[in-house]
């Protein structure tokens, strides 16, 4: 598993890369197959990512401004 995978997999690069590539290769290291280790990296990409976004707002009468 590369970076590139991920990258086209469509994870950009960011400063958690480095973590998705590495549960990606734990992923694989377990005898996960390549097509499941990205669409699993790419779900805890996006989990991660909408929480930090969600961390990061400013709720005003329950709705989030940006």
């Amino acid at each position: 598993m590369t970076g590139k995978d991920l990258i086209e997999a469509g994870i950009e690069p960011s400063e958690r890369f480095s973590e998705y590539l590495d549960y990606a290769h734990r992923l694989r290291l377990a005898g996960v197959d390549k097509a499941s280790a990205l669409k699993q990296t790419l779900a805890l990409a996006r989990k991660t990512e909408r929480g930090d976004k969600e961390k990061n707002a400013v709720y005003f009468d329950n709705e989030i401004m940006e």
